[in-house]
């Protein structure tokens, strides 16, 4: 159909004498199916040349056009659908241009040229308002490759995402002219030109009709200069930077015909015979080996011109296939091609009619006529799995997951079996499946176990032979892996993955509980205290946590529960309404190493990093700090910017400056107004210069330091550890003199503990020197007196010195009572003690106070401390404190400020607890201490304000146990008769006078945890008896009996009944006088009671014979009695 004309052509300034066709004079000059393989069409850069030298390069070293699959289809048009295609692209750099000869056209001659033409995109086109656009198609002379003459030229449309055409007849002519009607991508049109010598003029048509005679252009121009020939026509990729920029096309072009008249290219000839159709139809495919080849046409024809050599059927797979008979041998509209035997499977045939073939008029045929058809393929291709989900190498993979494989073609019913499919896994050998289900035409399989999958199992499925296509073409052995979640419970993973452009997360709105190791920590300014916490390393695996309560520490190991919020984008939990700390010391996990383009906002899966801890390779600062402390670093992918949120750039020793080239950055990925790193220590800024000591504890001029305290030498860059030996360090007291040294090095922060073997003396100057021989991973020496360069002699030597703590009073001192037993006898004066935390402040603070408690021990005793700030007081942290003994309902404080307060450094294991003898109550003697003792629940928790109250049994002592509520003990197996162990600080809670009561144990760690490298277990153990409880109430045994109390023997009462019950155990003389209750109405169960001989008065009761007797009282009410003799006994003189 030819485009609608916006204009009417006033007056043809070239006579159309010129482009009359005639039938017998038409001359086809090329056809260009692209009928090559796919690949490079020449050999330009040594490319594969598929098209033989039929297409030779003459410009441009780079975008090569290339052939590729499948070709373009306008009706009725003679080269369509045949073949495959070209690609041109619209480049900014060099691009190749190409050319293809045909026979030289001399003066007077006018030459067609017709194509097919479809644009991916209007990308890189010039504006509507060009006047000359660029040009992608021309003819040039026979000899010439830069004499360009019928340019077909581009621009933008007029309308948004369109294209318009145009024709400048030479370089000469200062515009081009255009057809306006808006083109549209993505739509193939055919594009006609004729180009006519002396005179030079040339047209265009857009989707001509081509049936009938040579229809009036749409339009032309005269030449404003000649050329004596044509003979090439040349294909180019053009671009031109401007201003004004010029660019061709993002294209595929198809079906070139050259010729000397319309009918070359319409392949019609109004007064001879035309075809009307095919059979097969051109393009047609799974044509039958024995289908016949037909022809019709518009009139009748001279049968004595279909002959074989006219009428011609010719493959790839055979040169020609001989007819047996063309039929009928009389004058027809329609003939068939009668193939000698069949045309071969799997060939593409090609069918031409010359234009030897005449009609009953003796017109012959204007143009040859090719049609092309493949014949049937049998299907030898196995199906291929296109796509699983789970996909190959997935993570996090839910347990109750099912399986789904995708095949590339109909799969055969009947092979689709369990046996066609295994899974197994590490943890499990083999997974049983369920019958496979087939869905979307035969073309996918869900596979579905029978039980759910194993947590942290690596699973592989395995798809077997026995699987074929509809075709019985079996498929090869395939398999695929993917791991399940290692956690049952909801991860960071979880929280973060989305597939929604938003970023938001799917949990957004929803409370939620997680675990996650701290990674980064807030240090200054409004949201100080809030934290980053990860489940494990790489994308989605870390988030915001917005919290003012807890205050944890890089590496702490917590359990978090919040509402998920986002907060301008960023995904937070917000706020944090639970919290527990897990473990201490736990190694966070490793930082993702990124481009620094896929850090900032130009990576469009930026937000998979949010939150998680990332470093760079080697970069360069690129810009300043501007007024918000942003500065650019970029390793010559792109730039990103590190940022200060965490902690102040004045903190981190370093000093940007443009043009510095740094080892590495590392810190969160965080999303503020962009996406940031954020530095959390001066360590995550390694600079190519000479290792700086950043800091040390002690610190020079440092007074008051603890006797057995380690010293910590921080350090801005990895060491060789091959440095860190002794004789680079020294410490010697001035009254202790030198001290041998341990050394220890932490390469996750770049520190060295220097460990004196012997504690210091009190009251000395201590003094440390370090050898400027220290050197860092890169070789760099010590720059000791930080002047930017490192000497390798003394001058880069550090020294420093600090004075040890004086004459500190023991804390067994403060806690020491008075003449009432309870009151201590320092109370009101001023004191400073020194030891290790041991109650860590997180667990001993109101949520709502805004000054720590904590307990503080120096192995003579414990004491609880009011005051400091908020988490800082850790476990294992060495602290001096100065402060007023008081008194806080029974509690022995000593009451102190931050500026009274110093921290040291850790200890090398954390205070030992002290065992409770069998039957010791909980009192003043042990209060502020870390004590353990094992017993029985005799009252499950309850909760009460913030915690739990629970009650254990220490033999037939009750021990009152306070859980407080931000421990995060699991209360669930805590039952009634639970054998339990249970460690915690001794403390006191009573709020009346003489405060004499209300001794309770509080435990810290739900978890077990690490300590320099030792893993403690949790401050609550359930215990497990070997001997299960019995059926019913039995004393099983004493041990020995007799026993001998002035020997020290103790007799060992064994006792059994049901857990359920409630026991008490007397002990009685003959005459049936009470002599000891043992235990009064402790739980059920396996247990042991330990008499050493002495009453209800703690009194030695005499030799002989004494009953004991065992009460066992059910759940029902229900009452069983059992007794047994014990025989006291004295040593033979």
């Amino acid at each position: 159909m030819s485009l609608t004309k916006t204009w009417q052509r006033v007056l043809l300034t070239v006579p159309l004498l010129f482009l009359m066709a005639a039938g017998s004079g038409a001359t086809l000059l090329m056809e260009e199916n692209f009928d090559y393989a796919v690949g490079q069409l020449t050999d330009n850069g040594g490319g594969a040349n598929v098209s033989g030298g039929n297409w030779v390069d003459f410009s441009g070293t780079g975008n090569y056009v290339s052939v590729t699959a499948g070709s373009l289809s306008y009706t009725d048009y003679l080269s369509s659908g045949t073949g495959n295609k070209i690609a041109v692209v619209s480049a900014t750099t060099s691009a190749e241009d190409v050319y293809r000869q045909f026979a030289t056209q001399g003066a007077s001659s006018t030459t067609h040229i017709g194509f097919l033409l479809n644009l991916a995109n209007t990308t890189g086109l010039t504006a509507n308002s060009s006047t000359t656009g660029d040009y992608f198609v021309s003819l040039l002379p026979s000899a010439s490759i830069t004499s360009y003459v019928g340019r077909i030229t581009i621009r933008l449309g007029s309308a948004a995402g369109t294209y318009q055409l145009g024709i400048r007849a030479t370089s000469s002519n200062t515009e081009a002219v255009w057809l306006t009607n808006n083109l549209t991508p993505g739509v193939t049109y055919l594009v006609v030109m004729a180009y006519q010598l002396n005179p030079d003029h040339c047209w265009l048509w857009i989707n001509p009709t081509l049936s009938g005679s040579q229809p009036v252009a749409d339009i032309e121009q005269a030449a404003a200069a000649t050329v004596t020939d044509i003979g090439r026509v040349a294909i180019r990729q053009g671009y031109t930077a401007g201003p004004p920029a010029l660019a061709t096309p993002n294209a595929d072009i198809d079906g070139f015909r050259v010729g000397t008249s319309w009918a070359d290219i319409s392949g019609t000839n109004p007064t001879g015979p035309n075809v009307l159709s095919t059979t097969p139809a051109n393009g047609a495919s799974g044509v039958l080996p024995q289908a016949m080849v037909s022809v019709t046409f518009d009139r009748p024809l001279n049968w004595t011109t279909m002959d074989t050599s006219s009428f011609m059927v010719n493959g790839k797979r055979q040169a020609y296939y001989p007819a047996d008979s063309i039929r009928p041998a009389a004058n027809s509209t329609t003939y068939t091609y009668y193939v000698r035997d069949s045309l071969l499977l799997a060939d593409t045939v090609t069918v031409t009619l010359t234009t030897a073939i005449v009609d009953t008029a003796g017109e012959n045929l204007a143009v040859p006529y090719v049609w092309q058809f493949q014949t049937f393929v049998p299907d030898t291709t196995p199906p291929l799995v296109l796509s699983t989900v789970p996909t190959d190498g997935q993570i996090n993979v839910q347990v109750s997951s099912s399986v789904t494989v995708n095949f590339s073609e109909a799969l055969l019913p009947s092979t689709v079996d369990t046996a066609a499919f295994f899974l197994t896994g590490r943890r499990a050998a083999r997974y049983r499946i369920k019958t496979p289900v087939l869905s979307n035409g035969n073309t996918r399989v869900t596979i579905q176990p029978l039980d759910s999958f194993l947590l942290r199992d690596t699973v592989t499925v395995g798809i077997l032979p026995s699987l074929t296509d509809s075709s019985g073409n079996a498929l090869r052995d395939t398999s695929f892996s993917f791991s399940t979640r290692n956690n049952p419970n909801l991860t960071v993973f979880d929280i973060q993955y989305t597939t929604d452009p938003s970023g938001n997360s799917p949990y957004s709105g929803q409370n939620v509980t997680v675990s996650g190791v701290v990674t980064g920590v807030v240090r200054v300014g409004n949201s100080k205290g809030m934290y980053f916490i990860q489940d494990g390393t790489g994308p989605w695996n870390g988030v915001y946590c917005y919290d003012r309560d807890r205050f944890p520490e890089e590496g702490d190991s917590v359990k978090v529960s919040g509402t998920v919020i986002e907060y301008f984008g960023l995904t937070e939990i917000s706020p944090v309404s639970g919290f527990q700390l897990l473990k201490k010391g736990t190694l966070v996990p490793d930082p993702v190493v990124l481009p620094t383009d896929s850090l900032s906002s130009n990576n469009p899966n930026a937000e998979a990093y949010e939150g998680v801890l990332v470093a760079t390779n080697r970069v360069n600062v690129t810009s300043l700090p501007n007024s918000y402390y942003e500065w650019d670093v970029n390793d010559g992918s792109g730039p990103c910017i590190m940022d200060d949120f965490l902690d102040s750039l004045s903190h981190m020793g370093y000093t940007p400056v443009i043009g510095d080239s740094l080892i590495r950055v590392q810190g969160i990925f965080h999303s503020s107004f962009g996406w940031k790193i954020e530095h959390r220590f001066p360590r995550d800024i390694v600079q190519f210069k000479p290792v700086k000591m950043l800091s040390s504890l002690p610190a020079q001029g440092n007074i008051n330091v603890p006797t057995q305290v380690g010293i910590r030498l921080n350090f801005d860059k990895p060491l060789d550890q091959a440095t860190i030996i002794v004789a680079n360090f020294s410490v010697n007291g001035s009254s202790s003199a030198a001290h041998d040294l341990s050394l220890s090095y932490n390469s996750a922060d770049y520190s060295i503990r220097l460990i004196p073997t012997a504690a210091f003396s009190a009251g000395e100057t201590v003094s440390v020197w370090i050898s400027h021989s220290l050197r860092d991973t890169l070789g760099f020496y010590l720059d000791g007196n930080q002047n930017g360069t490192a000497s390798n002699d003394s001058l880069d030597d550090i020294s420093f010195s600090f004075v040890t703590l004086l004459n500190p009073t023991r804390i067994a001192e403060v806690q020491k009572p008075g003449s009432d037993g309870f009151t201590p006898l320092l109370v009101g004066q001023t004191v400073t003690v020194e030891g290790i935390v041991s109650g860590p402040d997180m667990y001993f603070t109101s949520s709502t106070a805004s000054t720590a408690s904590w307990y503080l021990d120096d192995g003579t005793g414990g004491v609880n401390v009011y005051g400091g700030t908020k988490g800082q007081f850790v476990l294992g942290r060495r602290a001096v404190v100065t402060g007023k003994v008081t008194e806080y309902n029974g509690v022995t404080e000593v009451a102190s400020t931050a500026a009274q307060i110093a921290l040291w450094d850790w200890a090398d294991q954390p205070v030992s607890p002290r065992m409770m003898i069998y039957n010791q109550l909980l009192g003043e003697t042990i209060e502020g201490q870390l004590a353990s003792v094992e017993g029985t629940i005799s009252s499950i928790p309850a909760y009460a304000g913030g915690g739990y109250n629970m009650e254990m049994r220490n033999g037939n002592a009750p021990i009152a146990v306070r859980i407080v509520e931000i421990s995060g003990f699991d209360m669930s197996p805590m039952t009634y008769g639970a054998k339990v162990r249970v460690t915690g600080i001794v403390s006191q809670y009573d709020k009346e006078f003489p405060y004499n009561s209300g001794y309770q144990l509080v435990p810290r760690f739900a978890q077990d945890y690490f300590y320099n490298g030792v893993l403690y277990p949790p401050d609550i153990e359930v215990l497990f008896d070997s001997t299960a409880a019995s059926a019913s109430s039995q004393i099983v045994s004493v041990k020995p009996n007799p026993f001998s109390p002035e020997w020290g023997e103790v007799g060992i009462i064994e006792i059994n009944a049901p857990d359920t019950d409630h026991l008490t155990l007397r002990i009685y003389d003959l005459k049936g006088r009470l002599v000891k209750t043992c235990l009064n109405n402790v739980p059920g169960g396996h247990q042991y009671y330990y008499w050493n001989g002495t009453d209800n008065s703690n009194r030695r009761t005499n030799i002989g014979m004494y009953i004991a007797h065992l009460r066992s009282v059910t759940a029902e009410g229900g009452i069983s009695d059992k007794t047994k003799i014990i025989v006291l006994g004295t040593p033979l003189k």
